[in-house]
């Protein structure tokens, strides 16, 4: 029942407005609604819940649906409804997922105005997570696809041979099924997915690329977007087809959405605290807590916050130690440059030496605010001409007293 529905948190798919007065945060939701998984949008609920109705309910739906077709591209059409609780009227607007996604605000264009959905908020798509929803729309995946620069030199061929020792020659036709080589203009290339996991210098191909493991002091503070439901009921989707038919071969994995669900029983079964599961731009945090607090060392409380470790560096790249390798990362000289004080996008830039802000940079920045390791000097103004940006205590314990291997980033 909708009265039910209006007691239930914001999340993915799911979100309350009082009306129509700000109609931008409106188109907002319903472009990001139809870019990531659907959702539903109910107008006439305030902030606290209250059910205050829609004035004029007839006039507002022919306004809203106005409004979808003015501003929205490709064309959006959503189900627009009008239900009666507690004697007041709201609009109930559906969205589904799209199939002609990535949809977008014409104000804004394909550049700035295209939204996807994380946890109860809205995020502007960056030009990655663009060509991501239009890989999705096409069914190709991105680690399916071919890298016509290079040639199998390009791949640890001797690792290869070692994984599958037993199991398959690690032949080219071998190679050509499991997708690690494809076919690009008549030649056979390594696929992205095959320079992932076998590249010999996938840092230079994927500085994007990154896994990071950590441990935590204490109960971590940031707020849970939404939890995964479906990862925890063993629904599988998968987005990387060759690592994960790779994995398959090699035994890593048993079948497919067996892995979170088993660690869920586990847990249970050992009356452990229940992993959280939080969806961060894009990415997933897994979080594993401890059954109980651990006691730590005087010299450990002091350094405190995250204890990086080897499996950061997913390429064995070596590089554990010293500031030399921490500059190696773009994401590593943005908190190296906050050492000294907090700097805007603009001072950020001319202290890593480039002319203007880059979308990379604009990138690294906002992994960094979704991470815990900066924060913004004016966090209720994001779009401040005057925002700077800081590090955090997390990132201070990162940079002082802890060995660390470059930050690497996950497409």
């Amino acid at each position: 029942m909708l009265k039910d529905l209006i007691h239930q948190p914001e999340s993915k798919t799911l979100e309350f407005k009082r009306d129509l007065s700000s109609p931008r945060p409106v188109l907002k939701t319903l472009v990001a609604f139809a870019n990531s998984a659907g959702g539903r949008l109910v107008l006439g609920v305030d902030d606290d819940r209250q059910i205050i109705g829609v004035a004029d309910p007839l006039d507002e739906e022919e306004r809203l649906a106005n409004l979808i077709a003015d501003s929205i591209s490709p064309r959006l059409v959503p189900n627009i409804e009008m239900a009666t609780v507690d004697g007041k009227t709201l609009l109930v607007v559906e969205v589904f997922l799209s199939g002609t996604r990535p949809h977008f605000l014409k104000s804004g264009g394909m550049e700035s105005g295209v939204f996807v959905r994380l946890g109860s908020t809205n995020r502007q798509a960056d030009a990655h997570l663009v060509a991501e929803l239009q890989r999705g729309v096409a069914g190709v995946s991105f680690d399916a696809f071919p890298m016509p620069g290079l040639t199998q030199d390009a791949l640890d061929l001797k690792a290869i041979a070692k994984d599958f020792e037993g199991r398959k020659p690690a032949d080219e036709r071998t190679l050509q099924s499991l997708r690690i080589l494809v076919r690009d203009q008549g030649r056979l290339v390594p696929s992205q997915g095959g320079m992932l996991l076998y590249g010999t210098d996938r840092r230079q191909y994927f500085d994007d690329a990154w896994i990071q493991c950590g441990r935590f002091i204490g109960k971590d503070k940031a707020d849970i977007f939404d939890h995964i439901e479906d990862i925890k009921l063993g629904v599988s989707q998968i987005r990387n087809p060759v690592i994960a038919r790779v994995f398959r071969e090699l035994d890593l994995i048993e079948q497919w959405g067996s892995g979170i669900p088993g660690i869920f029983r586990q847990a249970k079964a050992e009356k452990l605290p229940e992993p959280v599961i939080e969806e961060l731009a894009g990415r997933v945090r897994f979080t594993v807590p401890l059954a109980e607090i651990l006691p730590l060392t005087r010299e450990q409380s002091r350094k405190g916050g995250i204890h990086p470790t080897k499996a950061q560096s997913g390429a064995g790249s070596g590089l554990e130690s010293g500031l030399e390798s921490r500059l190696e990362s773009l994401a590593d000289r943005i908190l190296v440059s906050l050492t000294e004080s907090p700097l805007s996008k603009a001072e950020l830039a001319r202290a890593l030496g480039h002319a203007s802000i880059s979308s990379k940079l604009n990138l690294r920045v906002n992994q960094l605010l979704d991470l815990d390791f900066i924060e913004r000097t004016i966090p209720e103004k994001p779009n401040s001409r005057l925002q700077k940006y800081r590090l955090t205590e997390n990132s201070r314990a990162f940079l002082h007293g802890f060995p660390i291997a470059p930050l690497i980033v996950s497409p």
